[in-house]
């Protein structure tokens, strides 16, 4: 009986922080890049504000990868934009 009660209180505190957190992340409902939609798994951009998908999200692994390579790592998260890898 008191397994069932802390499951029915987690459930509860699950839905009551999605339905009142002013952050939309958790409201978006498709991928703001290619547009997938069920959003059901999600990521912020490493780099802009956008909600991904997780195909979205691993098309930004080799840019990170790339960029950390070239020695660069000076304000790449949340720059704002998908940085260029230079040459």
């Amino acid at each position: 009986m008191m397994k069932k009660i802390v499951m029915s209180a987690g459930v509860w505190v699950v839905n009551f922080v999605m339905n009142n957190m002013s952050d939309s992340f958790f409201k978006v409902e498709s991928c703001d890049r290619c547009g997938q939609t069920p959003l059901t798994i999600r990521q912020m951009s490493w780099f802009t504000e956008e909600t991904l998908c997780m195909d979205c999200t691993d098309k930004e692994k080799p840019i990170k990868k790339a960029l950390r390579d070239k020695g660069i790592t000076d304000a790449m998260e949340g720059c704002g934009y998908i940085p260029e890898i230079p040459a």
